[in-house]
């Protein structure tokens, strides 16, 4: 990813300042988000692909929870050891190569693992948790076509990112319908008027903008869009005080929502398979002005407009005061992607259209409301 400037390093600066000062300011910071934290971590650490940490997410944020309200274990404390158990049993199987980090994080905030056949761990385990992960790896790939300058469909010399996700399982769409319509037909007039407004905005790209295209960028070695999502989350509700309970709530609907976002989100891509803008501009001897490396998949829709609509709708609805700001982070997230140059505005638009209906499904069949009182 190119550098956008002093601005944009300024920004992730702040951000980092904001978190760094909420921790010193709470009181406490829930033992949930301190496992949401380390993942974060392992995601910087390991760079897998957007759906991935997505799924990493929330497959930790849904153990967390479910373990915690697990009602054959008595007791609160009994509770939060069940929880720290299934996630660190979780972790350990999927990043063998990390148990020693994962102890070591255990050990140092103070939470009690429970000893193996504890009364404390029932036997259920993580086994369903690790099945969903070996099922989507079983999933293939759609097809894809190799583009040259003759043809429309998109290709990439490196490796595409996870483009079977959009067969994994999902957490909640059972009965979801993406309904997104397929996009402008290759150098139609409204193909090459959507590029046009990318050259532009791309090259009118401001200092501030910049920055804001750094900030969302969510590139592999940070903690990814959907990472950047709960820290939101985190951000937002510290002066709620909200239990640890309520908070481990809060952060596994939205770590679902978005993973589930994304699985449609890699449905359609690979289903429609369209070129960058980058990608089209040479054709008709242009350029784009980038301001990040285009990355390894499809174009239409868009991941980032298409997460973050249906992560601000579920959290307006989890804290109805604040939904504006929410719904102002979705659209200035999605709009960073046109800045950035690496999407047409079609593919904002309709995957902010299919995120907003991905989190009104949420907010009818999944999310228990109300939920501050």
């Amino acid at each position: 990813m190119k550098v956008a400037g002093a601005v944009g390093v300024s920004v992730l600066l702040l951000a980092l300042f904001l978190v760094v000062k909420s921790h010193v300011d709470s009181p406490a910071i829930p033992q949930s988000r301190l496992w949401m934290e380390y993942a974060m971590q392992v995601v910087r650490e390991k760079k897998p692909a957007p759906t991935e940490s997505a799924r990493l997410y929330a497959s930790i944020a849904t153990i967390y929870y479910e373990s915690l309200t697990d009602a054959r274990v008595n007791g609160v404390h009994e509770r939060e050891v069940h929880a720290n158990t299934r996630v660190q049993n979780f972790l350990n199987n999927v990043y063998p190569d990390l148990r020693a980090s994962t102890s070591e994080f255990t050990r140092k905030n103070n939470m009690t693992i429970a000893a193996e056949h504890s009364e404390a761990a029932p036997e259920d385990s993580i086994e369903t948790y690790l099945q969903r992960y070996e099922s989507d790896a079983q999933q293939r790939p759609l097809p894809h076509g190799k583009a040259t300058k003759s043809n429309a469909l998109w290709f990439d010399e490196r490796k595409p990112f996870t483009p079977h996700a959009g067969q994994w399982k999902r957490w909640n769409l059972t009965r979801f319908d993406a309904q997104v319509p397929p996009p402008p037909r290759f150098m139609s007039k409204e193909h090459l008027s959507a590029l046009k407004e990318v050259i532009t905005a791309a090259t009118q790209r401001t200092v501030e903008q910049s920055a804001l295209v750094n900030f969302w960028g969510g590139v592999p070695g940070t903690e990814q869009p959907a990472g950047i999502w709960q820290n939101r989350l985190f951000s937002e509700a510290q002066e709620k005080n909200l239990s640890n309970e309520k908070y481990a709530y809060a952060q596994m609907v939205l770590a679902q929502v978005i993973a589930d976002s994304f699985m449609e989100c890699w449905k359609v891509k690979f289903i429609y398979n369209t070129k960058r803008p980058s990608m089209v501009a040479p054709l008709i001897g242009e350029q784009v002005s980038l301001a990040m490396n285009n990355p390894p998949f499809p174009s239409y829709v868009s991941g980032h407009s298409t997460i973050s609509r249906a992560a601000a709708v579920v959290l307006g609805a989890l804290f109805p005061d604040k939904k504006e700001r929410f719904y102002s982070d979705a659209a200035t997230a999605k709009n960073s992607r046109l800045w950035a140059g690496i999407h047409f505005p079609y593919d904002n638009d309709e995957g902010e259209k299919m995120g907003n209906r991905i989190g009104e499904y949420y907010v009818e069949h999944v999310l228990q409301l109300p939920f501050n009182r």
